[in-house]
């Protein structure tokens, strides 16, 4: 078959001492191994370089680590950790020693909602929420040149209501999307321009839509045009995949998908995973994002894994997969278990067998 690849999912072993992670976006798939925040001690944050045969904790903390993004460019994981409403920190391992070169506590009175790198003037910004009613949402950035934080990205003004915000996503060019749901309203998507300092709504999603598990929150991007996120219909209990093309300013509801999607910054869109992956919360199904057609028109995801186990899934990367029980799978190539392959090809989907 030439130069025919086929790749699927391996089991290798249970991690050591059954050390899981605390959701699928407080994993990191690193040059240097694999960084997750203990799902039995959120102030840890553990390290396996061996595939899960040995595990060492890397950052002990006195509260729970919440955030993280992995900046691939610096070989640096951005992490955030929170105290209640009194105290909050942001701080970067570096993971060529694994040390901790330095912090930054904010002490009054903010909660934090996320971390983001969105390829602006090589900053980072930190996003917090105000504890109080009034919901005042402040961005405080990281200038690098400067190796200081100021305030300089103003707020957001809710009144006297709360709100949920779920994870940034960011097309590296200085715009980033979120999932946004004041108390009283429905869940709306909004555009974050670093380059313009803006907050903008872009889509109100419709009636009965509420912000699934912090486990499901994730906005997957094709790279060029297309965002895809879940959200629950209060109205049956189900959750859906939506679509939003930018282009075109077009939201869809698609179909029932009780899944959780990969963030964006934690693909590193390179073969075989060039886009994000998913999986089911109740099942053993796995998903990943197709590519467009014409760059234009969303495809969805596509099932291309059922793992053999009774366990549920917890935790994807780009090669790694972890289920309830801390069983670590790998993706890699399968070919040479295939002895035969039917190919379904054009609009008539003529199959061909071919040997292998």
């Amino acid at each position: 078959m030439g130069n025919f690849q086929y790749y699927n999912y391996e089991l290798l072993r249970t991690i050591q001492n059954s050390k899981k992670p605390q959701n699928t976006h407080l994993i990191f798939e690193t040059t240097y191994g694999i960084y997750f925040v203990d799902s039995s001690d959120n102030t840890i944050l553990l390290k396996t370089d061996d595939e899960g045969l040995t595990v060492s904790t890397v950052v002990d903390r006195d509260r729970d680590i919440v955030y993280g993004w992995y900046d691939r460019d610096n070989e640096y994981i951005w992490l955030v950790d929170d105290n209640g409403p009194t105290r909050v920190s942001t701080f970067y391992l570096r993971l060529s020693d694994d040390t901790i070169p330095s912090f930054w506590d904010y002490t009054l009175y903010y909660i934090p909602v996320d971390v983001i790198i969105p390829g602006y003037l090589n900053r980072i910004y930190y996003i917090l929420k105000y504890y109080f009613v009034g919901n005042l949402y402040i961005a405080f950035d990281y200038w690098r040149a400067l190796g200081d934080w100021t305030t300089n990205m103003g707020s957001v003004l809710g009144g006297a209501r709360t709100a949920e915000i779920g994870y940034f996503t960011s097309d590296g060019a200085g715009i980033s999307w979120c999932l946004f749901k004041w108390s009283n309203e429905n869940v709306e998507l909004w555009k974050v321009d670093y380059n313009g300092n803006s907050f903008t709504q872009l889509k109100d999603c419709g009636a009965n839509t509420e912000l699934p598990s912090k486990n499901q929150r994730a906005i997957a991007y094709d790279g060029n045009d297309i965002l895809y996120f879940v959200l629950q219909d209060t109205s049956n209990s189900k959750y859906y995949l939506y679509s939003y093309v930018i282009s075109t300013d077009t939201l869809t509801k698609g179909g029932v998908y009780n899944i959780a999607l990969m963030l964006e910054r934690n693909n590193a869109g390179v073969f075989p995973s060039k886009t994000e992956k998913a999986f089911h919360i109740t099942t053993q199904e796995i998903f990943k994002v197709k590519l467009p057609i014409n760059n234009r028109v969303p495809q969805g995801l596509t099932k291309f894994s059922t793992i053999n186990s009774s366990n549920t899934m917890v935790a994807i990367t780009d090669s790694y997969l972890i289920d309830s029980e801390a069983q670590l799978y790998k993706y890699v190539d399968v070919s040479s278990n295939l002895h035969e392959l039917e190919i379904r090809h054009d609009t008539r989907s003529y199959p061909k067998m071919v040997s292998i």
